[in-house]
């Protein structure tokens, strides 16, 4: 969840904040520059001379400020989980009195956070001020040597002047960029997380050449049927049974005993080791996934009811 709406909108915000802007910026700046060569290169060269410098000092931020974001944003989802996981269980905490040590532990994990971002902060209060120093030495280099150009009568002192004011001009958009690009380099962060997520394979994939299915019946049957959530730790060992069309059928045993993960199979939720499940005498392996798991309604333990209608949430299909 804090993929689907914090790092979206961080990445929303480098769409709607920074690429707006950004060619604005870079146009300003060359022309800026241009305006300079055509005025006096010596000078010009002075004031471009800041540029390797800059461009030098966000090489390095990049690599500590993308790193600071990574450990934000992966933290932040942990607050998040944590916030889900003890609403949702309130009851169980209470029951048990555990509201103590729940918020012992949410406190660490939001201290981690706090810390996570300091150190982001840390690294951008450094980036910053780097480049109000090399503004400020580039003014100064330029007031010393146009100085002593305009005394020597070898440049006018307007002209000194214009050179000033460009200045300030020339490093206002690479202070703007500044900005923006710690927000680039959150968004990037973001975009990594989003991206991790989006590139995940499937690991129920349908065969290359699947039967097409319309309207099952109904009839299920098991056979020799293997199946383990990891390695060979079993929950069904060699199970065969045959539900017919219409049958009204439970499954009785002790927690752990796999009753959920039947469902979980017939629905093709995972796939199993060994033997067969078929649905009307096909094997749900040959069938879409997406075909089958339209002609089965599972009604859980905790219902969740979706808005709309009671129709709109019974129905199959």
């Amino acid at each position: 969840m804090t993929r689907v709406t914090n790092d979206v909108e961080t990445l929303n915000e480098m769409y709607t904040a920074v690429l707006v802007n950004l060619f604005k910026d870079l146009f300003m700046l060359v022309g800026i520059i241009i305006a300079m060569f055509i005025l006096d290169v010596k000078l010009a060269l002075i004031t471009v001379g800041a540029l390797p410098f800059v461009i030098f000092t966000a090489y390095v931020f990049n690599k500590y400020d993308r790193e600071a974001y990574r450990k934000v944003r992966a933290r932040l989802a942990k607050i998040n989980s944590s916030i889900s996981e003890n609403i949702s269980g309130m009851k169980t905490v209470q029951v048990f009195s555990k509201e103590k040590k729940k918020y012992k532990e949410f406190a660490e994990v939001n201290k981690s956070y706090k810390e996570a971002t300091m150190e982001q902060i840390k690294v951008f209060a450094i980036f910053r001020p780097t480049m109000d120093l090399f503004s400020s030495l580039t003014l100064a280099v330029l007031l010393w040597f146009g100085g002593i150009r305009a005394m020597d009568g070898n440049i006018k002192l307007g002209v000194l002047f214009v050179f000033i004011s460009y200045l300030m001009q020339f490093f206002q958009p690479i202070f703007d960029l500044t900005e923006k690009y710690d927000i680039l380099q959150s968004s990037m962060a973001s975009s990594e997380r989003i991206f991790m997520l989006m590139d995940n394979q499937e690991k129920i994939n349908n065969i290359e050449k699947p039967i097409e299915v319309d309207r099952l019946q109904g009839k299920i049957e098991f056979k020799n049927v293997w199946f383990a959530y990891k390695d060979e730790d079993w929950i069904l060992k060699d199970v065969s049974f045959n539900i017919k069309k219409g049958e009204k059928i439970a499954f009785v045993g002790a927690t752990g005993a796999g009753k959920t993960s039947i469902i979980n199979l017939i629905t093709r939720l995972y796939d199993i080791q060994k033997g067969e499940i078929l649905v009307d005498g096909q094997n749900i392996v040959h069938m879409r996934k997406e075909q089958l798991r339209e002609n089965i309604a599972t009604v859980l333990q905790d219902v969740f009811l979706f808005a709309g209608d009671i129709k709109g949430n019974v129905k199959v299909k």
